[in-house]
């Protein structure tokens, strides 16, 4: 691309990008099994293309020479130059030859890139985006500028341009859900003119508009919940448009999905939103981002709240709606650590924040609700909500269900349910759930007249009502749908209700059910169906069989595992935590050893058991919640998988490498050389029985291989420090080299552990070099592990050892933001001027903006005036980043504003 003009330098990168496109297409059609990677691929480059061709519009457009003449875009290591190389050496190995990086297998080709890869492709990507985003940040005003002024002009758009894909890449970072589809989804199953009652409340009009004011609303069978607050958000939102300064942020937990059932997630979420509504990003949250690594780390939630707290600031109002307190999980204190934050945002004093929750009347809730609220709670039950309610009915029974239904049973059905709801819009649609099932008045006047009075008993009914062939089938649904590591497909489900233990083969493929669906006949009233993601306007077909099933409402699994239905009529269907997880899990791996006990291609074993991707990825987890001591059965399976490497151990690892943390389909590029020891992804998943068992058995404590290269750096980088300590009671070499951290030692000081004594105890070498940090002083000092990095220099660790591109550990805490550490490593002699050949600490820390970091490195003798490679200093740095604080302190301690001319 050497001297080629800006025009066609991006006609030329264009056309690439085309043949990759296109290239990935072909995979798209003839590989298997990667689809979800290759789409992923074509997405990214279809969005550079976009911005390419607004770019050759822009300079091929009057005035558009003077950018051109800029030279920004075509210098040798310009944007143009890096993405033209990018996609240059993508479709390199696309069109590798057979017999080169790729191969086939049978009659399909094998897609060339591992999930990582295509993760760095589409990093590279965004990157190259960002970069081509500075032409277009150039309007035709700044074009027209006089040839003189233009470049200063364009360098000036390039750093806004720059601001504004920071602003992106930290709200990316943040995003964690989206509530978004909550919305969406309670919004369509809307009956239109419910929920008007609440904006005529006094409660709720002194709500908008008190400082710092809570209202609560409880009930006990609400529309889900989702109806009232749905209705609320639509009305916000629309006030917030109508009032400059008014901002609303929302989040509904959810049983059915994992990742909205935190307190993180809550404040991830409300952050998100309420950043998008700002013009700026605040000053708090870049920071947080930045001690973060610049995204490659989770907050903490301190820094989060500090983030929010600041971020609240420019708003004269903000209206914070939660839905279904309830639905976030008592287990492990989250609902507690949740009612904690509510009482702890009101504690701010924070007279702009109007925050309003749904749940049901729950004794903690009710109890914390107590000490917080001024305002008296709103109870759904005794509130003007039957027009509603008769409003939902009525919606109901003009539905294709209810068709042949006479006009005058209709009245009757609408007038008796009505009467006897009491306020409980889930008992309400149990019961027409139940009656949409009968064809004769008779019939149907029989089932009015003995209405379960509570929803107690309406489940009870829909239970025992459940056929007794069918009894077994559906118990083991249930277990699934309330306990399953994330939603089910209604494919899957199908699968496991086939699976029976008690059985040899366990799992019969013939004795299938006809279709999938069939699985709605174990389960009337009690489960529903929706798109991946719970977005009913998927723009995807799936079919039916492509839908995720879930339990219809949280007081479904409610009651299953409560104490109340073990003292009545359908006691059968009581469900506990452990023996759920325990029947999973065994289940989980009956599937498994059946399923991969084949030499087929482990994409056809995936085509043929429908069930394999979840219980290959999270039998794990359904082991560990059973505790340490799981019964015989149980370790007797996960032996039968881990201890021998047998053609099932191997497609298990193929079908899902724990060593890449996550589902991304098979691990096509992975040759069975590559694959680690069962003790290695024993102490990977936190297996602690199995590793006790397989360390009994004779397993080799010291076994090579994996991604951190053995049993012990694999504990210690998934934070089973109980593993480790059994490993090293074993005999685990604590000096083997290798692996992603290079050893243990340094495994365990990146995640401070505990352990880190330990190996020191046992003789780690502490000055050991190898791994992604070079050193443990370095991987502490860099995480902020300020009890690890004492203990490493107390046992001998050179404060000056130098490993890496980034130099010593003080470089690596001083452009981590770790002033605790900084002071530590300075205390004990760091040279404070050491330069990694990028430049010093102090023009590191300037140059991110850590203006503590910056201040105890001047007090310690920092020369301000050092020059980093590019021969700028930390003052020039501070001013190019707009960090001005930071400028005033170097200038004050000695920084010669004159150096750079």
């Amino acid at each position: 691309m050497d001297g080629l003009s800006v025009a066609a330098s991006v006609v030329a990168v264009i056309q690439l990008a085309t043949k990759v496109g296109s290239a990935c297409q072909q995979y798209y059609f003839c590989a298997k099994g990667a689809r979800r990677e290759i789409q992923r691929i074509v997405d990214g480059v279809a969005s550079l293309t976009d911005i390419l061709d607004n770019l050759k519009d822009l300079v091929e457009s009057p005035g558009g020479a003077r950018l051109a003449a800029s030279g920004l875009l075509t210098e040798a290591d310009g944007p143009l130059q890096k993405c033209y190389s990018k996609l240059t050496a993508i479709q390199n190995k696309l069109d590798a030859p057979p017999g080169g990086k790729w191969k086939t297998l049978g009659k399909s080709l094998v897609w060339p890139f591992q999930e990582k890869e295509v993760s760095k492709i589409i990093a590279g990507i965004e990157k190259h985006k960002q970069d081509l985003g500075l032409a277009l940040a150039v309007d035709n005003t700044a074009i027209a500028l006089t040839t003189g002024d233009s470049v200063a002009e364009l360098r000036n758009a390039v750093a806004l341009a720059q601001l504004d894909v920071k602003r992106n890449a930290i709200l990316s970072w943040l995003t964690c859900t989206d509530p978004s589809k909550n919305q969406i989804a309670a919004r369509q199953k809307h009956e239109p003119s419910t929920g008007g009652w609440l904006m005529k409340r006094s409660e709720f009009e002194r709500w908008k508009t008190a400082p710092n004011s809570l209202l609560w609303l409880h009930g006990k069978g609400m529309l889900t919940g989702e109806d009232i607050s749905s209705t609320i958000i639509d009305y916000i939102q629309f006030r917030c448009e109508q009032e400059p300064g008014s901002a609303i942020a929302y989040f509904y937990f959810d049983f059915n999905d994992t990742g909205k059932q935190d307190a993180r997630s809550f404040v991830s979420s409300i952050l998100v939103q309420l950043c998008r509504q700002r013009v700026d990003t605040p000053d708090t949250l870049q920071d947080l981002y930045k001690r973060c690594q610049n995204g490659h780390q989770r907050p903490a939630m301190g820094g989060l709240l500090a983030a929010l707290s600041t971020t609240l600031t420019v708003f004269t109002h903000v209206y914070l709606i939660l839905d279904a307190l309830d639905e976030c999980p008592r287990t492990d204190g989250e609902r507690g650590r949740l009612l904690k934050l509510i009482s702890d945002i009101r504690s701010w004093s924070n007279a702009c924040v109007h925050m309003l929750a749904t749940s049901r009347r729950e004794i903690d809730i009710e109890e914390a609700m107590e000490i917080l609220l001024v305002e008296a709670p709103i109870c759904i039950e005794e509130a003007a909500v039957s027009d509603d309610i008769r409003t939902h009915i009525n919606s109901r029974l003009m539905g294709v269900r209810f068709n042949l239904w006479p006009i005058k049973i209709k009245e009757e059905v609408e007038s008796v349910l009505s009467e006897q709801a009491g306020g409980m819009f889930r008992w309400v649609v149990c019961q027409l759930d139940v009656l949409q099932n009968y064809s004769q008045p008779s019939k149907i006047r029989k089932a009015l007249k003995s209405l379960p009075k509570t929803l107690d008993a309406t489940y009870d009914r829909m239970l025992l009502g459940i056929a007794e062939d069918c009894q077994d089938q559906a118990l083991t649904a249930l277990k699934w749908l309330a306990f399953s590591a994330r939603p089910l497909l209604i494919t899957e489900l199908a699968e496991a209700v086939v699976v029976n233990p008690e059985e040899d083969p366990s799992f019969d493929s013939e004795d299938r059910l006809f279709a999938p669906l069939e699985i709605l006949r174990f389960l009337p009233g009690l489960v529903t169906m929706s798109s991946p993601g719970g977005d009913e306007g998927d723009k995807e077909d799936r079919g039916e069989n492509g839908k995720e099933i879930r339990l219809a409402h949280f007081s479904v699994k409610e009651y299953l595992i409560s104490q109340r239905i073990c003292n009545g009529p359908a006691q059968e269907y009581s469900i506990t935590e452990i023996t759920a997880n325990l029947s999973i899990a065994e289940m989980c791996l009956l599937y498994i050893l059946q399923a991969c006990d084949s030499d087929s291609p482990v994409e056809r074993i995936l085509q043929e058991y429908p069930l394999l991707g979840y219980a290959a990825q999270y039998w794990p987890q359904h082991v560990r919640v059973v505790d340490q001591a799981p019964p015989a059965s149980l370790d007797r399976l996960g032996m039968e998988l881990l201890w021998s490497q047998t053609i099932c151990f191997l497609n298990w690892v193929l079908i899902y490498n724990p060593d890449r943390k996550g589902w991304g389909g098979p691990d096509y590029a992975m040759e069975v050389r590559d694959i680690a020891s069962p003790l290695y992804y024993a102490s990977v998943l936190g297996l602690d029985k199995l590793v006790r068992l397989l360390l009994d058995r004779g397993a080799e404590v010291n076994a090579e291989g994996g991604l951190y290269g053995n049993a012990l750096q694999a504990a210690l980088a998934n934070g089973h420090e109980k593993i480790a300590q059994l490993l090293l009671g074993r005999g685990a070499d604590v000096n083997a080299q290798g692996g992603k951290y290079g050893a243990a030692l340094q495994a365990a000081s990146r995640y401070g552990s505990k352990v880190a004594r330990v190996l020191l105890d046992r003789g780690a070498n502490t000055n050991a070099r190898g791994g992604v940090y070079g050193t443990a002083l370095r991987a502490a000092s860099c995480h902020g592990h300020e009890e690890v990095a004492q203990l490493l220099l107390d046992r001998g660790a050179d404060v000056n050892a130098w490993s890496g591109r980034y130099g010593t550990a003080l470089q690596m805490a001083s452009g981590q933001d770790q002033e605790e550490v900084v002071q530590l490593l300075l205390d004990r002699g760091a040279d404070v001027n050491i330069h990694n050949g990028l430049g010093t600490p102090l023009y590191t820390a300037s140059c991110c903006g850590y203006e503590k970091v910056v201040q105890l490195l001047l007090d310690r003798g920092a020369d301000p005036n050092t020059r980093d490679a590019w021969h700028r200093t930390a003052l020039q740095t501070a001013l190019d980043n707009g960090h001005k604080k930071i400028a005033k302190l170097l200038l004050d301690q000695g920084a010669d504003p004159e150096i750079d001319k």
